[in-house]
């Protein structure tokens, strides 16, 4: 038989976490849970597939890459036969063939497909402690596992990057802090500026109530805003939303009873609302949030 150069799809470790929107990328790709694809890219390196052709392998390259996932192709000839894989040992080969064999013997037909793990716990227990095989003298498309051979569908590839609309207008998922700074905090203050010197040329020529009422729908979409944000950083920390809430509603409850009773207690619960408005800032602004998944998702990437 003539000799041919086949390729072992390898995942690689990467300097950096592994970010909640290639975890799930994968896990779609892979047809498997998002804590599996974790404890696989835990054990990286990690073989995903073996002897194929370079063509084969390419495919398998950049679908993995397109969803994020870091990638070798390493020749055979100095194939890391001691990484753990997926692919099956010569040991669950020969348990597959005896197996094949049981059940034509009983049934006239064989059944047995290595996928079909949830029905062999015995296999299933080979699975978690082999190793890659030595030799394996052609690539069996029944294999353990089908790496993807097409681009990643755009639904899963897109599934944590946040839109638009998701990030400043939603409140479901995490947001770091280097998202504050560069798309909350430092473009708000660019975007307040520009509205001020808006108004202030439309006050030359439009009637006042316009401009109020101007000015009225902007801070109502800037609390909007700034409630989605400091939400999904307070979900970051695994904190609930409801910390910024309670914080907004008891200084504009405080405000209200300053107001009407102009007391000196009044002023005193509003100055120490006003305090917790500046700690909360501070909280979303300077103190990381949780390295893994927490209650409300996966890290932000």
């Amino acid at each position: 038989m003539t000799q041919t150069i086949t390729f072992d799809v390898q995942l690689v470790n990467r300097d950096e976490p592994v970010g909640a929107d290639v975890i799930q990328a994968l896990a779609a790709l892979f047809k498997k849970t998002e804590q599996q694809v974790e404890t696989l890219l835990a054990r990286a390196p990690v073989v995903v597939k073996k002897q194929v052709s370079q063509e084969q392998a390419n495919r398998y390259k950049l679908a993995l890459e397109n969803a994020g996932a870091s990638v070798e192709l390493i020749p055979n000839k100095i194939a890391a036969h001691e990484l753990w894989s997926l692919e099956p040992t010569t040991q669950e080969l020969e348990l597959q063939s005896s197996k094949q064999q049981q059940e034509t013997d009983h049934t006239g037909k064989a059944e047995f497909s290595v996928r079909d793990l949830n029905s062999h716990a015995d296999q299933r227990e080979v699975y978690r402690n082999h190793s890659a095989p030595d030799v394996v003298s052609e690539p069996d498309d029944d294999s353990f596992y089908e790496a993807p051979q097409a681009e990643i569908d755009e639904e899963h590839s897109t599934f944590y990057v946040q839109t638009f609309k998701q990030l400043y207008f939603g409140f479901k998922g995490r947001i770091n802090r280097s998202t504050f700074w560069l798309k909350y905090f430092l473009p708000g203050i660019g975007v307040g500026i520009a509205f001020g010197i808006l108004t202030a040329i439309l006050a030359l020529v439009l009637p006042l109530s316009f401009i109020i009422a101007l000015h009225v729908a902007f801070n109502i979409a800037a609390i909007w805003v700034y409630a989605a944000i400091v939400t999904k950083r307070l979900h970051d920390m695994n904190l609930s939303g409801w910390w910024f809430g309670g914080t907004l509603l008891s200084y504009i409850a405080f405000a209200g009873i300053s107001f009407i009773y102009d007391s000196v207690a009044a002023i005193g619960l509003l100055g120490l609302s006003s305090v917790m408005i500046v700690i909360l800032f501070i909280l979303v602004g300077f103190v990381p949030g949780n390295a893994r998944q927490n209650k409300y998702g996966y890290p932000q990437h």
